[in-house]
């Protein structure tokens, strides 16, 4: 009895003014928006003021275009442009740091023509009525976080509609798993009630779900008395005003517009935005799929493409629903299903379908409740899934898709745009680039040192991936994250427009009015960081190479001299080597810096790795160290003006006679026996890895492993490895050599199946290995016990006439 007075007393505190027109809605129901077409008529507003951000209002006029074509998103967003913004920040699961990334904040607020807000918008147009958003400025409402670039950040959500004891009450009398099919029995399918008794019942639910209290969180309460105010004004000059907006806020706003600013709630104060912060809100294409919970969106509804095609039946009865209404749009729903299923060559036959649908209506009335999505789904797989069909694998996932629907939306042409984007469009088009949804993902294979249109294409997706713009995957090609792909001269990419490109551009625009100013001056922030690595001073050097920002070649270049010179780490020597030999690959496209300037550079940064050699410590991983000197020793073959051999086996020699880690000694024997200069016989190195094996029990191992990484082609020699390594392995007893073989099992573990095929062959060939032949002794009595055993058998075989 108490919650029914409080109910009816709130109800009655919402409908005090007569002057307030109140349209609580879910975002993006279709049945919302059907009420609200037929409420907007019957009532005929003077204001309509929608829930919405209030900074992004400008937008409006855009969105009620003839041109615009839903659906669309205004992506607003928040952006600290201080320059400490591009300094790395540990990653959350590995503590390592991530790459430099601004310091932001983002949100998109989608329309879809079931939406509604754009229901609100449209009307106001056409009734030639006053139309803003009343919400909070997104400024006002976060400057500290970081924007996830994984995934969409949306203004609504309906988690505090979906959450509580009382739904948890609501799903457990209903049977139903979650909100939505609950939902939809309650009100999707309430298209007999007239408009007011169905916002009324709106009204009771959503009063309800926040337990008839105005407290809420200290964000919804600064939210609702802002909208509050952006109200009153109105109804102070006595217009009509309709407000849409969420209905879990029209308490809070109703409390404060009756407060008249002695409110009894405490809001705490807005902050003001700091100056070093820019926002700005935009108007962008969006996707009718990303409308859907699948893709995480809080606000959104379970197969949207199934309202969508709800929406376009019920805007074509502004009046009354006729009886049959679900039933024919069900009708027509599985027909589609049919065609589409019929293009994915799956058996599919009309009475089927008769039975899917005879089986929604039997299901509906089995639960006392109208015939809706969850029916419908449930009987399209109840009737053609076919567990003995190979295909019926897919059928889920079929269904699913055709309930979400891969529309989207185009923005009037006469939209102000970001010139980044504007540079975009145009570079996209005359590079042969895809520049819209319709183009899907588009491969490209350049030749980036002999074709110079590739090259081209190459520069402006390593401009956009410096960005940070979603847009291109490098699959294959040197990449200066990777120094072992850093050899290749070829690039494949995939390219494909996304919604986040155009959002990505928007958030760069700060950055330059073109695609190469904007990489310049994020290059230009990087470069005046304090005290970066050398590594990452290199790999700008690298970027810009790729990204062919000539100008700034040269900087970088000298700050990678100065950092080089003082650098100590033998890994971030080598590493820096390794990208610097591939921008010795560039040729023409290194041009600002000298060919004599980068040779020297390179030649100098490989002496000064070699002279570090011989003092390798525990500091580094010994198998590093061995990949190390692998690679030094392809350099010297590779690049021999480059890296001179001369210093280079010094240094491995020096190393040799003073390592202590077998795996380093193998390492350097290798190269010293491809160089003719192994002081030891390869046997005598071998027997004193065997014989440190008591104390060691890993050092043949280790051996054999550093041996491995630097000259493989040892192995696969008949003479001398091969015969040494069988007479040592055959002296060990049993103990022993189970302590060696997990080390042995390490160092063959480099082959490849071809090299071990070789091996193996090579091994079962050897007739020199060494090891004793020993013939099993037999005494005189087995052999004449033998020799009576054939002629028993012999003489058994004649009796039964079987010839021997």
């Amino acid at each position: 009895m108490a919650e029914s007075s409080g109910l009816q007393a709130c109800l009655a505190a919402l409908h005090a003014n007569p002057q307030l027109i109140w349209a609580p809605v879910r975002h993006h129901s279709p049945m919302c928006s059907w009420q609200l077409g037929r409420l907007f008529r019957q009532h005929q507003p003077e204001v309509v003021l929608i829930e919405g951000p209030q900074d992004a209002s400008f937008l409006i006029p855009f969105l009620q275009d003839e041109q615009t074509q839903l659906p669309l998103a205004i992506y607003s967003y928040l952006r600290d442009n201080t320059l400490s913004d591009l300094s790395p920040v540990p990653d959350k699961e590995t503590d390592e740091p991530s790459p430099p990334r601004l310091k932001s904040s983002r949100v998109f607020i989608p329309f879809a023509e079931m939406s509604p807000e754009w229901q609100a918008i449209r009307m106001a147009k056409q009734t030639q009525v006053p139309c803003q958003f009343i919400d909070l400025p997104y400024a006002t409402r976060a400057t500290d976080t970081a924007a996830d670039a994984e995934r969409d950040q949306l203004l609504y959500d309906n988690r505090k509609l979906e959450e509580g004891e009382y739904l948890a009450a609501l799903l457990a009398d209903s049977d139903c798993d979650d909100f939505d099919p609950w939902w939809d029995r309650h009100f999707e399918s309430a298209g007999h009630t007239s408009p007011d008794e169905f916002f009324t019942q709106m009204h009771q639910f959503c009063l309800l779900m926040r337990n008839l209290s105005v407290d809420s969180d200290p964000e919804t309460l600064q939210r609702e008395q802002f909208m509050a105010q952006q109200i009153r004004p109105f109804l102070a000059q006595g217009k009509r005003v309709l407000v849409v907006c969420g209905g879990y806020h029209c308490l809070g706003i109703a409390h404060f517009l009756a407060s008249g600013g002695a409110d009894s709630v405490s809001v705490p104060p807005r902050q003001p935005l700091p100056g070093h912060w820019e926002s700005g809100s935009h108007l962008i294409p969006y996707a009718l799929n990303r409308f859907s919970k699948k893709q995480g969106y809080p606000a959104g509804l379970t197969d949207c493409g199934y309202y969508h095609q709800l929406w376009q039946r019920l805007s074509r009865q502004p009046a009354e629903l006729p009886g049959d209404f679900t039933r024919r749009y069900h009708t027509d729903l599985t027909a589609g299903f049919m065609a589409f299923l019929q293009q994915k060559n799956y058996p599919v036959a009309l009475p089927q379908l008769t039975d899917a649908l005879v089986m929604t209506e039997q299901l509906a009335n089995l639960r006392g409740i109208p015939a809706g999505r969850t029916e419908l789904r449930e009987s399209l797989t109840a009737t053609l899934l076919k567990s003995h069909q190979p295909s019926d694998t897919f059928f889920r996932q079929w269904l699913d898709d055709y309930f979400d629907a891969p529309a989207i939306g185009r923005v009037p042409a006469g939209l102000p745009v970001a010139p980044l984007i504007q540079d975009f469009r145009m570079l996209t088009a005359q590079l042969g680039l895809p520049r819209d949804f319709l183009a899907g993902a588009v491969k490209k294979e350049l030749s980036i040192y002999r074709k110079p249109k590739h090259r081209a294409v190459s520069q402006f997706l390593h401009r956009l991936n410096f960005l940070n713009i979603p847009y291109a995957r490098l699959i294959a090609g040197p990449d200066a994250s990777d120094p072992g792909s850093l050899h290749l001269v070829r690039e494949r990419w995939q390219c494909q427009w996304q919604t986040e490109t155009d959002a990505a551009l928007i958030e760069s625009s700060h950055l330059g009015a073109s695609i190469v100013d904007a990489a310049r001056h994020k290059l230009q922030v990087a470069f005046e960081q304090e005290d970066p690595g050398s590594v990452e001073m290199v790999s700008l050097l690298l970027q810009a190479m790729q990204m062919g920002v000539q100008q700034w070649l040269r900087p970088i270049f000298h700050r990678v001299q100065q950092l080089l010179e003082q650098e100590t780490d033998l890994a971030a020597l080598h590493q820096s080597l390794q990208m610097l030999l591939t921008c010795s690959h560039g040729g023409g496209i290194f041009s600002a810096v000298s060919t004599d300037d980068l040779a020297g550079l390179i030649r100098h940064t490989f002496i000064r790795i070699c002279t570090r050699l011989p003092r390798l410590d525990n500091s580094y991983p010994t198998e590093a160290c061995a990949g190390w000197i692998a690679a030094l020793s392809f350099m010297t073959r590779q690049y021999p003006e480059l890296c001179p051999a001369t210093y280079f086996i010094d240094a491995v020699e020096a190393s040799y006679h003073r390592s202590p880690s077998a795996l380093l000694t193998g390492a350097c024997a290798g190269v010293l026996i491809r160089h003719d200069r192994l002081s030891d016989p390869l046997e005598t190195c071998l027997e004193q890895a065997f014989a440190r094996q008591h104390s060691d029990p890993e050092a043949v191992g280790d051996f054999l492993f550093g041996l491995l990484t630097t000259n493989k082609s040892q192995l696969l020699q008949p003479e001398p490895l091969l015969p040494v390594l069988n007479h040592q392995l055959s002296q060990l007893d049993e103990a022993t050599f189970l302590t060696c073989l997990p080390a042995l099992r390490r160092a063959f573990s480099q082959l490849t199946p071809r090299e071990v095929a070789d091996f193996s062959q090579l091994s079962l060939t050897d007739t020199g290995s060494g090891l004793p032949v020993q013939t099993p002794a037999v005494s005189q009595d087995t052999l004449l016990a033998t020799q009576q055993l054939r002629e028993l058998l012999r003489s058994s075989q004649t009796h039964w006439g079987i010839n021997a």
